[in-house]
């Protein structure tokens, strides 16, 4: 995991972090072990702020309760599909099984955590962030944020105009792929920025999912490849994610 501190004056300033790609680990000591790491990185930046001073042990601490307690709010029931879904190896059958399903953000992690503690899957979580329409040698801003109004706030240095800047966000294509894997079976939940943003076309803009599987009788290799080069793998089965930006009523 990689984090940073983005200037806007000085005194203020904006966390950036960014989670590295992984393969095939143990998804419940990763997301703890990540999560605390966050934690502890925003109870120093809260007391450095507030001019307390910086005890690493009870920073520590702290972190340590608050990821615990959030652990336990996390962990919630999964819908019986999905749990069958890591129980079948048929193409047909997991199709079934996704028809007209659904996820909460919640359910979703219990459903990564679930994976492995129940059917020994491993994790991989690969991100792909392909940037276009940057014209060469330009200098991009360190943070760039597109407000609610249209309007584009950058931080840091650039040769960049703001619509120039504004371009690169609405084309910056970006997918995050979440693959569970057992021996030579696996299954991978993967969405992208533009489906957060409920730009993709499917029911009005509902932040979404999509599934692929071994099942489709394409190699993992090819798969993840074709997830690299930001032009994956067309398939029909969607997940709405009901609780993220664009749901439906």
């Amino acid at each position: 995991m990689k984090t940073s501190k983005i200037y806007e004056s000085e005194t203020s300033f904006h966390r950036g972090t960014r989670s590295d790609n992984v393969y095939k680990v143990n998804p419940i000591e990763l997301y703890k072990s990540e999560w605390l790491e966050i934690a502890k990185i925003n109870n120093r930046d809260i007391r450095v702020i507030q001019k307390l001073p910086i005890i690493e042990d009870l920073i520590t601490l702290e972190a340590e309760y608050s990821v615990s307690e959030y652990l336990k709010e996390i962990r919630v029931p999964i819908p019986e599909n999905f749990i069958k879904l890591l129980e079948t190896t048929k193409k047909s059958e997991q199709e079934n099984l996704l028809k007209r399903q659904s996820l909460t953000t919640d359910q979703f992690f219990s459903f990564i955590m679930l994976s492995f503690e129940k059917f020994g899957f491993l994790y991989s979580r690969i991100r792909v962030d392909i940037n276009i329409n940057i014209p060469k040698g330009a200098i991009i801003p360190k943070m760039a944020i597109k407000e609610d109004d249209g309007s584009i706030r950058s931080i840091g240095k650039t040769t960049l105009t703001e619509g120039q800047i504004k371009n690169m966000i609405d084309h910056r294509k970006v997918i995050v792929a979440h693959l569970f894997e057992k021996a030579d079976i696996w299954h991978c939940l993967f969405l992208t920025y533009r489906s957060l943003a409920g730009k993709e076309n499917h029911d009005n803009g509902q932040s979404h999912f999509h599934y692929f599987s071994s099942a489709f009788t394409i190699p993992r290799e090819d798969f993840i490849k074709s997830l690299e080069n930001g032009k994956y793998l067309a398939t029909s089965i969607h997940i709405p994610l009901i609780d993220y930006g664009h749901q439906t009523k």
